[in-house]
């Protein structure tokens, strides 16, 4: 059977792809699936009785001597999927990118507005104060996977605390160098990681931008016959950079006391100390 070395489960908008990318760019070592699987937190893939084989199906080029993994942002959240990797991959390595969740909430809003899946006249402040009844809008909820003590506890429960790699998305993007490393280090044997010789650049993938035209991006997106690279190929035509933009001090303030008890919750959790807003820290 096809071994699966690693899994990157997120959180979504915390640079888990500029992560895959990095990783893709070294074949020598790395064998990454080319698309996000989500097979392990979608019920009708997981359940099919051929999901399991279409699944070790991305990995079906992978040579012997690489390291095997994946990203899906959606294995964060669900509270199935920690048992479900355990009980094919126990030896399994975990990679966890956390971002300040209030930042993270504001970054899926901006997103969900580029694809179309939010109305513009939907305001980041309707979003977050309604967000339980937004959960089958795509990017509608953009608060739920900011609940990550809720979100890991599962995962703690399944594997050593060894075979688990938590990341602060702030420090990732302010030493690079530092925590690619560290991740080199945590999926690689020492003796290999010390013989390396490359650049530990952080590629920048996913940055802000807005659709131009938001409901043809959403109307591609929901076509099933399509494959996924040609909608974002197609989706990506549409995208212009937007300015910076800030959330309303009321909403931050909101999202910061929404979060605290989580974020003091994961820091006991994972023994990490995050320097977010709403640990009480500017």
């Amino acid at each position: 059977m096809q071994k699966i070395d690693f899994l990157i489960i997120g959180a979504q908008k915390a640079g888990t792809s500029s992560l895959m990318r990095f990783l893709e760019r070294t074949p020598e070592y790395f064998f990454v699936a080319k698309q996000e699987c989500h097979f392990w937190s979608r019920d009708y893939k997981y359940n099919s009785p051929d999901g399991f084989a279409q699944y070790l199906a991305n990995f079906s080029q992978a040579r012997p001597n690489q390291i095997v993994g994946e990203k899906s942002p959606s294995y964060l959240a669900s509270d199935k999927v920690a048992a479900r990797i355990a009980q094919q991959f126990p030896k399994i390595k975990i990679i966890a990118i956390l971002r300040d969740p209030a930042d993270r909430a504001y970054s899926a809003y901006l997103h969900g507005l580029r694809i179309g899946s939010l109305s513009n006249s939907m305001s980041f402040g309707e979003v977050i104060r309604n967000y339980k009844d937004l959960q089958k809008v795509p990017y509608g909820d953009v608060i739920s996977q900011g609940f990550y003590a809720k979100n890991l506890k599962s995962y703690y429960e399944h594997f050593a605390r060894e075979q688990i790699l938590i990341i602060d998305f702030a420090e990732m993007v302010s030493n690079p160098n530092k925590i690619l490393m560290e991740v080199l280090e945590f999926l690689l044997p020492a003796e290999t990681v010390q013989n390396m010789d490359f650049a530990l650049v952080l590629p920048n993938i996913n940055v802000a931008r807005a659709s131009k035209n938001p409901e043809f991006v959403h109307w591609i997106r929901s076509r099933k016959y399509l494959s996924t690279p040609l909608k974002n190929w197609i989706s990506q035509k549409t995208f212009t950079k937007i300015p910076d933009s800030k959330m309303d001090l009321a909403d931050r303030e909101y999202l910061d006391e929404l979060f605290k008890e989580s974020n003091n919750d994961l820091e006991q959790l994972t023994g990490k100390t995050f320097q977010w807003s709403s640990n009480g820290v500017s």
